[in-house]
């Protein structure tokens, strides 16, 4: 079973020559469980040192659930959202009541690694990364990512890292030796006519004129 954000958690794949080796994979994300959890009121286990893990035998019902779930992907409906979540749903709830600490410990991977937002952004903004990447570095999962960056920067992502790509191509134009050409590369973009209609759209005038 896959964890949610940020939770990394390796595992070994056995099986034998007569019957070979089938898995299912569950990767849940933070919010999900959170919301989840504010529903049923279930608390986090605070850990240090990594996360525990066990094996255990599959009863009936949870046999009986992972047939179903095939069944969904093997079906026309597999790519229905609402059904799917009720699926992830009926994951937590088996989970809650025969290993509630599996639970407990997937929500307290959220809190354990959120990194300052603020932080991250400054020392990261000039990398080529998705938004994806840049949750990944600040510890939250998308929809968290851009929630708390629209409270701490009164911004979206998008336009936060227009601006400080446009001012930062701005100082170095005016302040180092960096031609035109040094600095697009510089700040994030891949090609120099990209770069430049960007600047002219912020500025009012192209990157040239600067120098």
């Amino acid at each position: 079973m896959g964890c949610s954000t940020n939770v990394y958690a390796p595992y070994r794949k056995y099986g034998t020559p007569e019957r070979g080796y089938a898995s299912v994979l569950f990767f849940l994300e933070d919010d999900f469980v959170h919301r989840f959890a504010q529903k049923r009121n279930l608390k986090s286990k605070t850990t240090s040192g990594g996360y525990e893990h066990f094996i255990t035998d599959a009863s009936v019902q949870f046999l009986d659930f992972i047939k179903s779930v095939l069944n969904l992907f093997y079906s026309r409906l597999k790519y229905d959202k609402e059904l799917l979540q009720l699926k992830v749903t009926e994951l937590l709830i088996y989970l809650t009541s025969r290993h509630p600490e599996v639970v407990a410990q997937l929500l307290s991977g959220h809190s354990l690694h959120k990194k300052n937002l603020v932080e991250i952004m400054e020392q990261n903004y000039l990398k080529y990364a998705s938004l994806e990447e840049f949750a990944l570095m600040s510890g939250r999962s998308l929809a968290t990512f851009k929630r708390d960056f629209k409270e701490v920067f009164n911004s979206t992502p998008a336009r936060w890292l227009k601006r400080k790509h446009m001012e930062h191509a701005q100082y170095l134009l005016k302040h180092t030796d960096f031609n035109v050409s040094d600095v697009y590369n510089k700040v994030g973009f891949m090609n120099y006519a990209h770069f430049s209609r960007v600047f002219k759209e912020y500025f009012g005038y192209g990157p040239g004129s600067v120098k």
